[in-house]
């Protein structure tokens, strides 16, 4: 990691950390399990729009048998936690219907 990368990286999370008060006031409305499940929800949607991405990369590549499926092999830890935290923020949609 480069100074100025590292730089970037701390300015953006002193950034976050400052708009945190912000938006958590402006989301008073909404329940704070329903808020949960939103998130798990679209970092799950990320995160397999991210797979499919690098899947379809991967296959254009033009890469032989081998080398291929290596590659595609790398990309199922990461397609299985995204299936995980989207089925987390589906769970906790349900949860949040019976408590609510």
């Amino acid at each position: 990691m480069t100074k100025g990368w590292a730089t970037l990286t701390g300015f953006g999370a002193v950034l976050l950390w400052s708009l945190l008060a912000l938006l958590t006031v402006q989301t008073a409305p909404v329940p704070p399990l329903q808020l949960n499940a939103v998130c798990f929800g679209l970092g799950g949607l990320i995160g397999l729009i991210w797979c499919v991405v690098a899947g379809v990369r991967v296959r254009r590549a033009g890469l032989d048998d081998a080398a291929l499926r290596a590659r595609l092999q790398k990309l199922v830890a990461v397609n299985m936690a995204a299936l995980f935290l989207s089925v987390l923020g589906l769970m906790l949609v349900v949860l949040g219907i019976f408590l609510g």
